[in-house]
């Protein structure tokens, strides 16, 4: 996939969620599926990002999980604006080559696998290189 990369990005208070808990959790409900075609892809919103990006949801909070994620496509050179997130971000890149900078820091590359955390409050952008492949 020439000229984009894609994140997987995920929003949650993970200090309260006890993601990676084992066992009985005392509630017996049943599991979901959201299907592909029932969750369809947005532009990115203008205010939020520069170049072409497309938005496509994953998952919302569900039962005590405060969370969400999305999957995030950066066209060459589309970032997002700079911003701050009030319970932190997880970002997964799953294709393309990427940039991210926190405020006051270096820009940073970015590559398929890597896994980025940016703690609540902290100022930062991420997106695409203009030649992001």
């Amino acid at each position: 996939m020439r000229g984009i990369v894609t994140f997987a990005a995920f929003v949650a208070a993970y200090s309260r969620l006890g993601v990676f808990k084992l066992g009985p959790t005392g509630a017996e409900e049943a599991m979901r599926i959201s299907r592909d075609g029932d969750r369809p892809a947005t532009p990115g919103p203008h205010e939020f990002f520069t170049g072409d990006v497309t938005v496509k949801p994953l998952f919302g909070p569900a039962g005590s999980a405060n969370a969400f994620g999305g999957q995030l496509t950066f066209a060459a050179g589309a970032r997002s604006v700079w911003h701050t997130h009030p319970a932190g971000q997880t970002l997964i890149v799953t294709a393309g080559t990427g940039w991210i900078q926190q405020w006051g820091g270096d820009r940073q590359q970015i590559n398929p696998g890597d896994v980025i955390w940016t703690p609540a409050g902290v100022k930062h952008w991420h997106g695409a290189t203009p030649a992001a492949s």
